[in-house]
């Protein structure tokens, strides 16, 4: 298996609204780093459908970013 799919929720109470705790940010870093290291590619489902959310991900490295508001997030990616 290339990557690895797993829950967003599973690992983080952070929804999206405010900034993400400084906790959850190390957390999420140490996740790709691990799938990375590893060979993987990286995903979660069940994230919040927000810009800020797929930032924090691009940011963290997360390989395949998913949503179910598709048009909104084809615009984040053209930005």
């Amino acid at each position: 298996m290339p990557w690895i799919s797993d829950d967003f929720t599973r690992y983080f109470s952070w929804q999206g609204r405010g900034e993400m705790p400084a906790e959850e940010r190390e957390l999420l870093k140490r996740i790709v780093e691990a799938a990375h290291r590893l060979g993987f590619r990286l995903r979660f489902w069940a994230t919040p459908d927000y810009p800020v959310v797929w930032r924090e991900l691009q940011n963290a490295g997360v390989d395949l970013i998913g949503a179910d508001d598709l048009y909104a997030l084809q615009g984040f990616l053209k930005k």
